[in-house]
């Protein structure tokens, strides 16, 4: 039995305004609006990442009056013009659709719901099993053999059985059913009374307009009354609804073939928007692919990345040379590699630092395993670079330093000229984001997948502690840290500038890092008594 291929026919409207109305309050850092983008976005995705389709196409309609217009002028006049904040969406979603290189199916004067039914209608008579994705239940009259529809959204899946299911009626009777009841969205009139219970059971009943009115006289009362009142609204409803199959396509099957969509192009946008985990879903596939291609040709896979100069630093010259360099610098980012995630319980395991951008030097103190090179001691390289690490007059940046500082206020040096912290100014930028580690933010503005703990020390059962990790791994890890801190803050000073946030951010925001720090370390005061007192009150 031979396998039919798939098309794949997107509602590019539909999509467009249920994403909008669906997600609520989504913007970029720039107040830039996101819903409609991010939704639209994430429904492309699953199709081409999940379905993997044979040929694929998205239907938009055109601005101006349609073929129904010219029957029936009052067609969608009850419709409110487009959401302000979706209206500047609308070219980047444009943007998106060329960057996935798919097929824009588009006629002057004719709407996206007919190419979808012209479109699905030749798929057939090419024995291709169609899918329509869209929300919209004016589609699902062309459910049937080979004909289904998709809603991402809700995760549904609309075959005949699931219509009839949902409705009572069968997809072919649908029209029969929308014609009655009307549309009051598309300003299709139908019979003023009959709703959606009354229309489907009509349609039980009597199958077609056609032979509800020739049997009108088995319809008692006031419906009946309505019914004859609404003749013409109904079957003019009727048309006005059914979607015409035979309009000009233009467009040929071969032409609907996905192609490999322009990654840079696609990722750039999701930047833009600041859709990390688009960023980072993407980034993984389109690195999947690479390494596929590589493999397939028997080449051994790699990363692209700017060459990296990470080292180590295990003698009393190398540390000497280190602090020149880190006093020379001007400012330079620090991290730490510790014991445990808890600051004011952690013991030092190697300090990272970096002073230029794909540089780093990795000083390791603490890792004790089999075979384990000779260390310099914890002492010897705080005494050596303690002094610069408290000079307030040279910045030290990072990644939540916060926590660099009570790690090192334990070991007897008090972090001070704290210039930069990137996930404090990951949040100034954008507050609504969810996160802003660094992993997120390497995705984000550096397009990177940085090395995680996980890679370093494993994960659950198997996870190590990173005094147990190779000084050869710890020093890529850690050195990659300090190395993506530094560039983070050479991107994200001057984006601050950019939003007006500098006072924010160097005035508020930076300085409670270290007062932050000082109330971990001494913990607040309470009256034990008048709490206990308070407790018993309480107690009622």
């Amino acid at each position: 039995m031979t396998t039919r291929k798939r098309l794949y026919l997107i509602d590019g409207n539909s999509y467009i305004y249920r994403a909008f109305h669906a997600i609520r309050n989504l913007a970029n850092s720039k107040g830039f609006p996101t819903n409609a983008v991010y939704g639209f976005a994430t429904m492309l995705q699953k199709i081409v990442r999940e379905e993997r389709p044979d040929y694929l196409a998205v239907a938009f309609d055109t601005k101006g009056p349609t073929t129904r217009h010219a029957y029936f002028p009052q067609y969608k006049a009850t419709r409110p013009p487009m959401p302000e904040g979706l209206v500047p969406q609308i070219p980047v979603i444009w943007d998106l659709v060329r960057a996935y290189r798919i097929p824009v199916v588009q006629q002057e004067g004719i709407e996206a719901d007919d190419l979808l039914a012209a479109a699905a209608h030749a798929g057939l008579a090419h024995q291709l099993d169609v899918v329509l994705v869209s929300g919209d239940k004016d589609l699902l009259q062309l459910v049937g053999p080979h004909v289904t529809v998709l809603d991402t959204m809700k995760e549904q899946r609309w075959t005949p059985e699931q219509v009839e299911k949902r409705y009572g009626i069968g997809p072919q009777r649908l029209v029969e059913m929308m014609a009655l009841m009307g549309d009051a969205i598309d300003n299709v009139p139908g019979v003023r009374g009959v709703g959606e219970k009354t229309a489907v059971e009509l349609v039980k009943q009597f199958g077609t307009l056609e032979e509800l009115y020739a049997r009108i006289g088995e319809v008692k009362g006031a419906r009946r009354v309505a019914l004859e009142a609404g003749r013409e609204n109904a079957f003019l409803s009727r048309r006005l609804v059914t979607l015409d199959p035979e309009v000009p396509f233009g467009v040929s099957l071969e032409q609907l073939r996905p192609q490999e969509p322009d990654t840079a192009a696609a990722l750039a946008i999701f930047r833009e928007m600041e859709f990390s985990r688009l960023v980072r879903e993407l980034g993984a596939s389109a690195a999947e692919s690479a390494s596929a291609g590589e493999e397939a040709e028997g080449l051994r896979p790699h990363a692209e990345r700017p060459a990296r100069d990470y080292r180590l630093v295990f003698t009393p010259e190398e540390l000497a040379a280190l602090a020149r360099r880190l006093r020379d610098s001007g400012g330079f980012a620090v991290d730490l590699e510790t014991t445990s995630l808890e600051p004011l319980r952690a013991d030092i395991v190697g300090l990272s630092f970096s002073t230029a951008p794909h540089t780093a030097w990795y000083v390791p103190v603490g890792h004790h395993y089999l075979g384990v090179p000779a260390q310099l001691p914890l002492a010897a390289v705080l005494d050596a670079l303690g002094p610069l690490l408290v000079d307030p007059a040279l910045p030290k940046y990072g990644q939540n330093i916060k926590y660099d500082a009570l790690v090192l206020a334990r070991a007897g040096i008090e972090l001070a000229g704290i210039g930069f912290d990137t996930m404090v100014a990951s949040y100034v930028i954008n507050p609504t984001r969810h996160q802003h580690n660094l992993t997120e933010l390497a995705l984000e503005y550096l397009g990177e997948q940085v090395t995680t703990y996980k890679d370093v020390a494993g994960s659950g059962k198997k996870q190590v502690s990173f005094a147990e990790v190779e000084v050869e791994k710890a020093r890529d890890y850690s050195g990659e840290d300090a190395d993506v801190a530094l560039r983070l803050t050479k991107l994200l000073a001057p984006k601050l500038e950019e939003l007006g946030f500098h006072a924010l951010f160097y005035d508020l925001e930076l300085p409670l890092v270290a007062v932050l720090a000082r109330m971990e370390r001494n913990g607040v005061c309470i009256d034990a008594q008048r709490l206990r007192d308070g407790s018993k009150e309480a107690d009622i």
